[in-house]
């Protein structure tokens, strides 16, 4: 999976989503650096600059153009060949190094003897396996994600009726919850990420390896609010694109498979089956050839073929 932040900043994410949060500025145009075809880049900051926002302007063609929230650097190029604005943010940490420290406990607890999950999703008891994890999730889709489109929403040459967002794993996850809670992504790409967030915990080999999962209610209720193959109808406004590696233990293609499920059915009911595609590849947790001809060909497809 990609990396992400560790547990101990999870805590820090609605601070600093409260920094300065409907603040933005922005530096100067500038010519972009490296390859790719013409375009010119600058960075507009949020949450009191905590959140740096790059927009890279493609020079051709003239006029508004469509934009992908891209999570993935290799995207690049190929989205500005396309005439597709690419944005990226990254979020800025040390700018939190100087938040005063809880005073740990006089006589610390020792560590418990086995821990549930590894990574972010480790846990000492199974209940809570892959909570912090997933809280981290939901506060970039639902704090960071809106405050970026913001910044978008102010751009003279970014149609507003053509974002899309493009992620994978962890960001995938990040772009699946953020196409639900907001109607201004009109097109999605997810590789390696599903919206069953269950199954993801009970075969994953990052959570329980297909151990029992037994979650605490509360924080089983408050994933299953989140999941979007229980709430599927909160993306119909958006064309979707999942694909996943079939030999992925990582993102299991069981939890792909049940999210697709929910979302075709839904997307059928609209009278849209077009809207939705899931494919999977003939690979593990990798975002490959036959992976990246799909997506480009699918945000071309809504982005920029689609008529307006």
């Amino acid at each position: 999976m990609a990396r992400a932040l560790p547990p101990s900043a999870v805590a820090c994410v609605a601070l600093a989503i409260g920094l300065g949060a409907c603040s933005l500025c922005r530096r100067p145009d500038a010519p972009a650096e490296g390859t790719g075809p013409p375009s010119r880049v600058h960075q507009v900051f949020a949450q009191g600059r905590f959140v740096e926002i790059t927009i890279e302007v493609p020079l051709e063609p003239p006029g508004p153009k469509p934009a992908v929230i891209s999570y993935i650097g290799d995207a690049r190029v190929p989205l500005l060949e396309a005439g597709i604005v690419v944005v990226s943010y990254r979020q800025h940490w040390e700018l939190l190094r100087g938040l005063p420290r809880a005073t740990p406990p006089a006589d610390p607890k020792p560590p418990p003897a086995k821990t549930y999950g590894t990574w972010l999703l480790a846990s000492p008891t199974p209940k809570t396996v892959g909570q912090s994890y997933f809280r981290l999730i939901d506060a970039n889709a639902t704090g960071t994600l809106p405050q970026v489109l913001d910044a978008m929403a102010s751009e003279r040459e970014i149609d507003p009726t053509r974002i899309g967002i493009l992620g994978h794993s962890t960001n995938a996850f990040v772009a699946l919850q953020g196409v639900a809670g907001q109607p201004r992504i009109r097109v999605a790409a997810i590789v390696a990420g599903c919206g069953d967030y269950h199954t993801f915990l009970h075969e994953s080999s990052l959570a329980m390896k297909g151990e029992p999962l037994d979650l605490d209610p509360a924080y089983s209720a408050w994933l299953r609010e989140r999941e979007v193959r229980w709430h599927p109808e909160r993306v119909l406004h958006a064309a979707v694109f999942m694909v996943n590696g079939r030999d992925d233990d990582t993102v299991p293609a069981d939890c792909a498979r049940t999210t697709a499920r929910a979302l075709r059915r839904a997307y059928r009911r609209l009278g849209a089956p077009d809207r939705f595609r899931f494919v999977l590849v003939d690979s593990g947790h990798t975002f490959n050839d036959a992976a990246r001809a799909e997506v480009y060909a699918w945000l071309r497809r809504w982005l920029v073929d689609a008529p307006r």
